[in-house]
């Protein structure tokens, strides 16, 4: 399911581990965020031009959880 501009509850609820990736796909930066913090990081890793997209994974088990991309 593809959502644009909003972040599903499954993320706001949990510690997130966070990673950005590179257009050739090496990851270039990563962080922890939960709860209202997390929008706010995705923001700054999108920020930076370098980012091609973004990895949420849940931090305790290291799950994969979401693809994240500028809409």
């Amino acid at each position: 399911m593809d959502v644009i501009n909003l972040l599903p509850e499954a993320l706001r609820i949990r510690l997130i581990s966070l990673r950005a990736f590179d257009a050739s796909g090496e990851m270039i930066d990563a962080d922890l965020a939960e709860g209202e913090a997390l929008a706010p990081l995705i923001e700054r890793f999108l920020a930076n031009p370098d980012v091609a997209y973004l990895h949420a994974h849940y931090a305790k088990y290291g799950c994969y959880a979401a693809r994240i991309e500028r809409a």
